[in-house]
């Protein structure tokens, strides 16, 4: 008898340990919902932006008195791949405390630049001119973070508490620079591939605070 009581209460304590049915689903209704945005997010970057291919665009401006200003710029070839491959690297959702959880990654971000060039003149003197082509990969850009989550009775889901964390695995560039007949290509890829990326980690926390508050205003938009 002892042996079917202890049995029972074994079962009762190992019921009420489990997550309810309605926890369950809110959680499966939370993590969908985010993923759904994802989703969305996704598709809207691939209808028309990945690959996105601009042939050929050009401007020009000149200063109302003439002499004083004018410059012109265009681009051609244009291309920039791998925008949309978002990958979903975890996510999860916690009844007990309402905090969502996620990382997401994209592998790799391609840009082509077939031929770009500009020229400046000023206060009647001869025209500057410079162009660059070539190629630029931004990989490993990876955002992680923990997020607070709350649903009404009208399945109405609000966010606060946006906690953020962004990481860069490199850039590699490739690019060919010349300013009035100087190569700069050196100068211009050295703080590409090795400046900028310690610039960007040097400014993690001021660059997560900022995608924090975006991100909170753009959730709480959509959901």
């Amino acid at each position: 008898m002892k042996t079917i009581a202890f049995a029972a209460l074994m079962i009762l304590a190992s019921a009420s340990a489990l997550p309810q049915v309605s926890d369950l689903n809110q959680r499966r209704d939370v993590v969908e919902v985010i993923l759904d945005v994802i989703d969305k997010v996704r598709e809207k970057i691939q209808d028309g932006y990945d690959p996105y291919v601009l042939e050929k665009a050009e401007g020009s401006y000149r200063f109302p008195i003439p002499g004083v200003f004018r410059a012109r710029a265009s681009i051609e070839d244009l291309i920039v791949t791998g925008a949309s491959n978002i990958v979903v690297e975890d996510i999860g959702y916690s009844v007990m405390t309402n905090k969502l959880t996620f990382a997401v990654a994209i592998p790799e971000i391609r840009v082509s630049i077939g031929r770009a060039e500009a020229e400046v003149a000023f206060l009647g003197r001869p025209s500057h001119r410079g162009f660059l082509d070539g190629r630029l990969a931004v990989t490993g850009l990876r955002i992680s973070g923990e997020l607070n989550v709350e649903v009404d009775d009208r399945s109405k889901a609000s966010v606060s508490d946006v906690v953020i964390s962004t990481s860069l695995g490199g850039i590699e560039s490739g690019i060919h620079v010349n300013i009035i007949g100087y190569d700069l290509s050196g100068y211009v890829n050295n703080f590409l591939n090795k400046s900028l990326p310690t610039i960007l980690n040097n400014n993690a926390d001021r660059i997560n605070r900022i995608l924090e508050q975006v991100l909170t205003f753009l959730l709480n938009r959509i959901l």
